[in-house]
């Protein structure tokens, strides 16, 4: 768990509460929302995310 939300802090550049909360939203749901941004930027994350062995999925925002 630890290493997740470090990932998430190192990668994505939130803060330690944030990427703790989403790691939990993941953990209890099997799946949670880090960020909302543009598609590029998405893809770019998540290919980041991945290389650091995180599953990762881009869905639009609803």
């Amino acid at each position: 768990m630890d290493y997740v939300v470090e990932t998430i802090v190192r990668v994505v550049r939130l803060n330690r509460p944030s990427a703790t909360r989403c790691m939990v939203e993941a953990h209890r749901k099997g799946c949670g929302q880090v960020l909302a941004t543009h598609r590029e930027r998405a893809e770019f994350l998540a290919e980041q995310l991945r290389s650091c062995r995180l599953t990762v999925t881009i869905e639009p925002v609803r």
